[in-house]
């Protein structure tokens, strides 16, 4: 398939169980020429979780069955060594809406597919005895998220560390 000068190819991930989206930019100055970057997230990660624990009580599936469902044919390796429910298809929208907000939106054209085989993900965060993974920046960064959360509980809670 040939395309016109200047026109853009991309590629948009929709979960690791759909096909990877080839597309060729519409250039719809209605959408300031963007297409999406990918499916993003149905449900937050908390939210992912609690519902599942809520269904489990009611008789519903283990997390891990539905990890083992949901990554039903495709190859995942988790980074943390621990499968993750919240990076799973079910967390992610549904790449069939996608699909049809690309189309309903003109915002790019379908060209190809390029059909996932496997999946590297992320996980877990790591948990305090493995931090010994994390480069000198990271565990910067984190100790630096600390104190800022302890200073914003400090605050909220009306304690300024005045003695």
């Amino acid at each position: 398939m040939l395309f016109g000068i200047g026109q853009l190819l991309g590629l948009i991930p929709l979960n690791m169980a759909e096909p990877i989206l080839l597309v060729a930019g519409s250039g719809n100055q209605d959408y300031l020429s963007f297409c999406p970057h990918g499916a993003g997230r149905n449900q937050s990660r908390s939210a992912v979780l609690r519902d599942l624990r809520r269904a489990h009580r009611r008789g519903g599936p283990r997390i891990d069955e539905v990890i083992a469902r949901a990554t039903d044919g495709i190859d995942v390796r988790w980074f943390s060594g621990k499968a993750d429910v919240t990076e799973t298809p079910i967390g992610y929208k549904n790449a069939a809406h996608v699909r049809a907000q690309i189309e309903k939106f003109g915002l790019a054209e379908i060209v190809g597919e390029i059909d996932p085989i496997g999946s590297i993900m992320a996980g877990k965060s790591l948990g305090r005895d493995e931090t010994d993974l994390l480069t000198p920046k990271q565990k910067r960064q984190m100790e630096q998220r600390k104190n800022r959360r302890r200073d914003r509980q400090r605050i909220g809670s009306g304690d300024w560390g005045e003695e």
